[in-house]
């Protein structure tokens, strides 16, 4: 559950901080915020269906 958490708070957090381009046309925005949220959401969504399958192993 509290890698869930940590997934929405980057994808919340990158569209919150935003993104601008300075005077030299250089992009500035918080891009590790994408991949980083990506795979905490997914490790949680892989630790989640492990303890599901184990649980469902263990009861039968």
């Amino acid at each position: 559950m509290p890698l869930f958490s940590l997934g929405f708070a980057c994808m919340a957090g990158f569209r919150l901080v935003g993104s601008n381009v300075d005077d030299n046309g250089i992009l500035h925005e918080p891009f590790a915020l994408i991949p980083l949220g990506w795979l905490c959401l997914l490790a949680g969504a892989v630790i989640a269906f492990a303890s599901l399958l184990r649980k469902g192993l263990r009861n039968r």
